[in-house]
């Protein structure tokens, strides 16, 4: 026995060169294992992180996972809110299994969406981003995420459904898109794929009822709350000026404000821009994010096209002062609630109506006026007090349309006829009312 045992041992060793097994590198370009699907997977796999937030408080430590999609190689990722939590920081998982830190650079809980920002990052392989508009039924769909932290895990299905909503512990989602492809707790942000292998969404939450419905917020949803959710001219400061179309395949300019510094640098409507600096800009997303890079007084060359023609300029963005408070007195609490009867697709002009109500109510909700059930709308007025300079949140939550103004300035724009949903806004201000 003892014998059969050392003569086995040998076999193995003399035998293990030989039965070195096949690599997926290896395979022939057309095997048949080699699908459509696999090819898929395995150009976007390098796009989809794993994170990792650790939350400690004085009675416990919790450690939170979910997954995300690269927006930018030099180390920009989508995820959701619910994901990072209040984090200001964590770390991620390459699917080469490094391991790097982040810092949240925007958290927008009202649309469950968060970006992240990896410092001094290495060149990194960007998802690429589709659209939603033309979403089939029964089309293929592919979710890469860390179901229950297992990284770089696959599933595929179809879109099962289109125009879901849904609700999470943060906000009412309404623009979502169902599919079969299953997912855990820990695909939460990573990407929705379609069978081309662009992100058709961020996966986001799923019916624990039933089996194989999971949701996913839609792309073009993402990309039309984008400039809103980095809004980086009041988060850092300054003036830019410069509008882009967030669907389009490229960053083309569709608004030049007045006097700003992108209208002195000469840029005009119809540009495309196409890099900051040396970093690429290939879409309304990337030039959001590139606009986080800009700072007061700081210039920055930007390149773009105009026609068959590529053109270079300097800006150099302004400070942005915040909206100064207004000298008041003998303010009362509550707010001055006017009713108008009608019927309207999006708010009227209120200054060309005039209202059949009016009184003083102490917070903004329809049931103040209880004999008023449908067609009509109602205008709010009054004051905020603000405790100190500095950046504000503003959020709306409604079904149907909603607005909020500080100022002559719209801060928040819900409008138009649409369930539930919430949206925000920022802006600074000085202390006071």
């Amino acid at each position: 026995m003892f014998h059969r045992r050392i003569w086995l041992g040998f076999l193995c060793i003399l035998a293990s060169p030989l039965t070195t097994p096949m690599r997926a590198q290896d395979l022939p370009a057309d095997s048949p294992r080699r699908t459509a699907m696999v090819e898929v997977i395995e150009r976007t796999l390098p796009s989809v992180v794993a994170i990792r937030v650790v939350e400690r408080n004085e009675a416990e430590v919790r450690v939170h996972i979910g997954s995300g999609a690269i927006l930018h190689e030099h180390g920009y990722v989508l995820t959701n809110a619910h994901v990072v939590r209040n984090a200001k920081a964590g770390e991620l998982q390459l699917s080469d299994d490094r391991v790097l830190p982040f810092q949240t650079l925007v958290r927008w809980p009202c649309e469950d969406l968060a970006i992240l920002r990896i410092p001094s990052a290495p060149s990194l392989k960007p998802a690429t981003i589709g659209r939603s508009h033309d979403l089939m039924l029964g089309e293929p769909t592919v979710v890469i995420g860390s179901p229950t932290g297992l990284a770089r895990s696959v599933s595929t299905g179809i879109v099962s459904g289109l125009s879901r909503a849904t609700r999470t512990e943060y906000a009412f989602l309404p623009s979502m898109v169902q599919t079969t492809a299953a997912t855990s707790g820990g695909s939460s942000g990573g990407p929705l794929l379609n069978a081309l292998g662009q992100q058709i969404g961020v996966i986001t939450s799923r019916d624990t009822s039933a089996q194989n419905i999971s949701f996913a917020i839609m792309i073009d949803h993402v990309r039309q709350v984008f400039p809103n959710m980095v809004a980086a001219e009041q988060r850092i400061g300054f003036q830019f000026g410069a509008a882009v179309d967030m669907l389009a395949e490229e960053a083309k300019v569709t608004e030049i404000r007045a006097g700003s510094p992108a209208e002195a640098a000469g840029l005009q409507v119809g540009d495309v821009v196409t890099h900051f600096d040396d970093l690429i800009v290939r879409q309304g997303i990337d030039f959001h994010l590139m606009t986080t890079r800009l700072r007061p007084d700081k210039s920055t060359n930007l390149r773009y096209r105009r026609g068959e023609e590529t053109h270079e300029t300097m800006v150099t963005p302004t400070g942005l002062e915040p909206l100064d408070s207004v000298a008041v007195e003998n303010v009362q609490p509550g707010l001055q609630a006017e009713v108008y009867a009608g019927l309207w697709d999006k708010l009227p002009d209120f200054q060309t109506l005039e209202s059949v109500e009016r009184k003083v109510i102490p917070q903004v909700k329809l049931d103040e006026f209880p004999m008023f059930q449908d067609k009509f709308a109602m205008r709010a007025t009054g004051f905020v007090k603000i405790p100190a300079d500095g950046l504000y949140g503003f959020y709306l939550r409604s079904d149907d349309g909603s607005q909020l103004f500080i100022g002559d300035r719209q801060i928040v724009d819900n409008d138009g006829l649409h369930a539930a949903k919430d949206a925000g806004g920022l802006i600074r201000l000085k202390a006071g009312l």
